[in-house]
């Protein structure tokens, strides 16, 4: 019976098994012997009627090649069609088998949904706060700058106002360097008092991150110093919402805490360092006001075009060390240590996240083990179900195919399901735990996240379908077909007990 099915699916799918190449030289060679045979019939000798034929045929090996090329076009094209339409007739058999055990599927469904979703959510939260790069221009050229005390052994200590002034005019490896300080300040005149995030700032920051104003200009360094007329800086959102996007804007005065501002530049959309931060302001310090004993100051430089990491360490380095030789009352045992902002940004986030994306995969991983032995024990009953469509022609690639399609729709479901978990989780998250983790506003579920959900779900429907599927179609014809003809006797026979059919001995009183 196999065999004979076989044969009928070899003359199917002949068009596949044989050569190409052969078919068009038989094409050629019936052709060409044709022409041959007429020529000759018309008076020709053998010899002449060839050199006809090769006139016909001035160019034979383009003709070939030509051939060649759409005999294999017509072969993709037949297979394309014939893959789409065993998968599709796949696709059919195994919602409805899927149907018949809604239990089943939704056990299934809900288990890879939940391991799924929590793989998304997490890796959301990763992409958002370690991959995505930081919202500017080369970020990989913005370093934050710390004070260290190398007897105490700190290594994140603010800056003095002089310290900031006197590095920011040696170093040679960094393109700018600005210091940079919260200010609490009111907003009045735009309606009721409202309390704002302001920055003061010894130069403007958006030069050094590389993001020119929209409007206007940024804050240059002598509007930072003491008796210079005061300026301000705001941000896209505020120039949007409280001055409803005037054009005008610059040249207008704002009073923050009492005092007057003029509007000099408007921030480019997306801009808040540091974060939050609506208005820059020139600080106004001085020396005398803020000496070197004062650490209140963080700084943020960027690298000069072929500078580095090492290279601008070793001359800060330096130049701490002259700082310390001149100062010995206010530097002694100061240093400088500079690392990138994005490290700076991310923190101690980094290794925890990516501990906890480690964890949600083990637990990916226990969910399609779980899954898998639920289809093992799923497929002890569909064994008879295997031997017939075996039996039928069904060849052990297509049982294959068929039972990993099933697992590719239930790992669908349960990726569409996961989806909406892990939007549901990074809501609530958000909304639970603000500040808790840098660049939480960057999280979102966009497409890289969707992509990542997608390659999950077709992975873990190779991992829990694929194992299932070769154990189960191993299973032999002859001994499958025998076990389901045992069940069957002895469910006749157990159905003729329970009728009391005379015919069963079984079914004779006791005397």
């Amino acid at each position: 019976m196999r065999r004979r099915d076989g044969s009928k699916r070899f003359f199917r799918l002949s068009e596949f098994r044989r050569h190409i190449e052969e078919e068009v030289e038989d094409e050629l060679r019936f052709h060409m012997e044709g022409l041959a045979e007429r020529f000759h019939r018309e008076g020709m000798d053998e010899e002449e009627a060839w050199d006809a034929v090769m006139a016909r045929f001035p160019d034979l090996e383009a003709v070939r090649a030509k051939l060649i090329a759409s005999g294999n076009r017509r072969q993709r094209r037949t297979r394309s069609r014939l893959f789409l339409r065993g998968w599709m007739q796949d696709l059919r058999l195994s919602l409805r088998l899927l149907r018949k055990r809604p239990e089943f599927a939704g056990v299934v469904t809900l288990t890879l949904a939940l391991g799924i979703g929590a793989n998304t959510a997490v890796f959301a939260v990763v992409d958002g706060v370690l991959l995505e790069p930081l919202p500017f221009p080369e970020p990989d050229r913005l370093v934050v700058l710390w004070e260290t005390d190398q007897e105490d052994g700190e290594f994140d200590i603010p800056w003095s106002f002089p310290d900031v002034r006197d590095v920011a005019a040696e170093a040679q490896g960094l393109q700018g360097i600005a210091g940079y300080s919260w200010l609490d300040e009111t907003l009045t005149g735009l309606g009721d008092p409202e309390l704002v995030y302001a920055v003061g700032v010894t130069t403007g920051l958006l030069e050094i991150f590389g993001t020119p104003p929209v409007l206007g200009r940024d804050i240059r360094p002598e509007e930072a110093l003491p008796g210079a007329r005061r300026v301000v800086v705001v941000s896209h959102r505020f120039w949007t919402g409280r001055l409803e996007g005037d054009p005008g804007a610059v040249g207008r005065t704002l009073h923050l805490s009492g005092l007057p501002y003029e509007i000099v530049g408007v921030a480019p959309e997306g801009f808040g360092f540091p974060s939050r931060a609506d208005f820059w302001v020139g600080g106004q310090w001085a020396e005398e006001s803020h000496p070197r004993n004062w650490h209140f100051l963080r700084a943020v430089g960027r690298l000069s075009t072929d500078g580095t990491l090492s290279r601008a360490q070793a001359e800060l380095s330096g130049i701490a060390a002259r700082l310390e030789e001149e100062l010995p009352e206010s530097n002694r045992g100061r240093g400088i240590y500079i690392e990138s902002l994005t490290r700076s940004t991310v923190g101690d986030a980094r290794t925890g996240l990516f501990v906890l994306l480690g964890a949600v995969g083990m637990v990916l991983l226990i969910a399609c083990a779980n899954v898998a032995n639920l289809l093992l024990a799923r497929g002890s009953t569909r064994v008879s179900e295997m031997a017939v469509r075996s039996t039928l022609g069904a060849s052990r690639g297509a049982l294959i195919r068929q039972l990993v399609t099933e697992s590719a729709v239930l790992a669908a479901v349960g990726g569409g399901v996961g989806l909406l978990i892990a939007s549901v989780g990074l809501r609530a998250l958000k909304s639970r735990s603000p500040g808790r983790l840098p660049r939480m506003d960057n999280v979102a579920m966009d497409a890289t996240v969707f992509l990542y959900a997608a390659g999950i779900a077709l992975l873990v429907a190779l991992v829990f379908g694929v194992l299932p599927a070769l154990s189960l179609s191993r299973t032999p014809i002859a001994s499958a077909i025998r076990k389901t003809t045992a069940l069957s006797r002895r469910w006749v026979s157990t159905e003729r007990w329970r009728k009391g059919s005379p015919h069963c001995p079984a079914s004779v009183p006791w005397e």
